[in-house]
């Protein structure tokens, strides 16, 4: 990514990966030893767009925040597979934590990541 860009990418946000859901939808967080992974803090630029998306499941949703990754992170947190979006929890500098509706992956001329729009 241009060195250009990436300094757009200004705000930060926490990411953390879920590794399971039980049978009544509390959800644990990766864990080492037993204790919880921090969760890993990655730039990023937020714009708070309203727009009408299709989320993972092809439903047609509002969207009120764009984050924009650089690709190489995006593939460092595992932001990068739209299948996915449901195994992760983004928290934002002000301690929200939307719900991940859409996550979608640009690819430069060469087929390489380039960025990663996630829509909460």
């Amino acid at each position: 990514m241009d060195v250009q860009i990436k300094k757009l990418l200004n705000h930060q946000i926490s990411v953390e990966k879920v590794q399971e859901r039980d049978g009544r939808g509390a959800i644990t967080y990766e864990m080492e030893n037993e204790l919880p992974v921090d969760p890993t803090a990655v730039a990023c630029y937020i714009s708070g767009n309203v727009q009408m998306i299709r989320n993972i499941f092809g439903e047609e949703v509002v969207s009120t925040l764009t984050i924009f990754i650089s690709g190489t992170e995006a593939a460092e947190v595992g932001l990068n597979d739209t299948n996915n979006a449901h195994k992760y929890r983004i928290t934002l500098p002000d301690g929200r934590q939307p719900p991940i509706l859409a996550i979608h992956p640009y690819y430069d001329d060469r087929g390489a990541l380039h960025y990663v729009v996630v829509n909460l």
